[in-house]
């Protein structure tokens, strides 16, 4: 059997280790480019919070690199990917990033890109990472047909405003990152409806559910998730009184089905602010938050976003040890 050592010589992709966070799993680069430059003599050292991401997932990346060199871009599944920094404790040349794969995504090796700089000096590196297909739910429900089949008056009512929801969470968004807490939940409550449930209504497969539901009493707080800016607020056809937040670097949270919203459009809000009120409005059956996420166009499950984010955090303050890559980590 190869060694470890020839396995990574085959993939161009030599001496490198890998900081591991609690359950993490480093992917080896499907190909490198040469050069004299340390862009190459020294390669990034890349953690992944997880061996895989799941359709809906969201994976959290850890970069660290040499000195004098720094990200420029990147991409995951053909979407952007934005850095930031950690904690002020945190070293200087380490890097974070969210990886998120849609919820309808083909489960596939997909490309990871990577572009470096240092000083007038770019390199790109490729790595593959896995999307695996998630274990969802599948409700049978049978509901009046006018709630399944909206009419032409309602469809177009539908088409317009999906495309005004579409223009104001755009993936470019805030440019920077405006938060730098980790995510929280914006309601307590029992999640009623799990995110990514495919829904045959009738008898016809419908889209699956982009969310979580969140049991609560009509007229309670609900709270921004975390810091960021009003992007929209309206009643939706299906969703009711809807207020959807822009956190940066195309990250945005949603908040459904509220009774009443407490914000107007292009409002800074605070991790925790009230954005409104637990309601039924829209297309529901008693009162619930409905919570989602968006990240870089991708629909992500918003539950993650508070694991994620939490342990970026909490890890980066205390400064994981390193630790040799196995073989059961080479693909």
């Amino acid at each position: 059997m190869r060694s470890i050592k020839d396995k990574i010589r085959k993939n161009s992709f030599r001496g490198i280790m890998a900081v591991l966070l609690p359950v993490v799993f480093v992917v080896l680069p499907i190909t490198l480019p040469r050069s004299n430059t340390r862009l190459a003599d020294a390669p990034p050292i890349i953690t992944l919070s997880r061996a895989e991401t799941t359709q809906g997932g969201i994976t959290g990346m850890e970069l660290t690199l040499p000195s004098g060199i720094t990200p420029v871009s990147g991409s995951f599944a053909e979407r952007k990917v934005s850095f930031f920094k950690g904690t002020e404790a945190e070293n200087e040349t380490t890097y974070h990033a969210l990886l998120g794969a849609d919820l309808t995504d083909r489960p596939a090796l997909r490309l990871l890109s990577l572009r470096l700089a240092e000083g007038p000096r770019q390199k790109s590196y490729y790595y593959s990472i896995a999307i695996e297909g998630g274990d969802f739910t599948v409700d049978r429900l049978t509901l009046p047909p006018e709630m399944v089949n909206p009419g032409a008056k309602a469809l177009r009512r539908i088409r317009r405003e999906r495309k005004s929801v579409a223009k104001a969470t755009e993936p470019k968004g805030a440019a920077g990152r405006l938060w730098e807490d980790p995510f929280i939940m914006p309601v307590s409550g029992k999640v009623t409806s799990s995110f990514g449930r495919r829904r045959i209504l009738n008898g016809q497969e419908r889209s699956p559910h982009s969310g979580v539901d969140i049991r609560t009493p009509r007229g309670r707080r609900i709270h921004a998730s975390n810091r960021g800016r009003v992007a929209f607020t309206g009643y939706l056809y299906y969703t009711g009184k809807t207020v959807i937040l822009d956190h940066g670097q195309g990250l945005y949270t949603s908040y459904c089905h509220l009774s009443k919203i407490m914000v107007k459009r292009g409002d800074p809000v605070a991790r925790g602010k009230v954005v409104g009120l637990a309601g039924s409005t829209g297309r529901s059956t008693g009162p619930h938050l409905h919570w989602s996420a968006k990240l870089n166009g991708a629909r992500v499950n918003p539950l993650d976003l508070v694991s994620i984010t939490e342990a970026i955090l909490k890890n980066t303050a205390q400064g994981p040890a390193p630790q040799q890559i196995n073989e059961a980590m080479l693909r």
